[in-house]
């Protein structure tokens, strides 16, 4: 789907696992989740992840 797993966890709380991916824009991961989604099976929640030092020099 053009999407990267760059690293799984278990997690406890309101979650059991939170995916770590990568892909080349917001359109391709957004393709991902609807596919993933239209299963039924799963519910996702999808940040996007900026460096700290790429948001600093945003600030600037």
């Amino acid at each position: 789907m053009g999407v990267e797993v760059l690293e799984q966890f278990f997690i406890l709380g309101n979650f059991d696992f939170l995916n770590i991916v990568e892909a080349k824009d917001e359109t391709a991961i957004s393709r991902a989740m609807v596919e993933l989604a239209s299963r039924g099976s799963i519910r996702t929640q999808t940040y996007t992840a900026i460096p700290v030092d790429e948001f600093s020099g945003y600030m600037e």
